[in-house]
């Protein structure tokens, strides 16, 4: 089975360059180490938590070598379903 990292972003701590660039490090230091990363703003945590933990399940029985059904955050574009963003135009 395959290795999964899990983020969460608020802007209180990436609002500054050495946060934001730490992340982006640590990231491609845990793929490079075979770890699939997902990440989840605080607005998804807050607004959106059953897509958030539906995705990670998701993302484990892939790792397992399944095929699950995805959910509607992994399938359907953020703007159409994510309480947190204006429809583009």
């Amino acid at each position: 089975m395959g290795k999964l990292l899990v983020e969460v972003d608020g802007w209180e701590y990436h609002k500054h360059s050495v946060a934001f660039q730490a992340d982006r490090s640590k990231q491609n230091a845990a793929v490079v180490h075979g770890y699939t990363v997902l990440r989840f703003t605080a607005d998804d945590i807050i607004h959106h938590l059953s897509q958030a933990v539906l995705l990670v399940k998701a993302t484990l029985e892939v790792l397992k070598g399944g095929n699950p059904q995805l959910p509607t955050s992994a399938t359907v574009p953020y703007w159409r379903w994510h309480l947190c963003v204006y429809p583009l135009p």
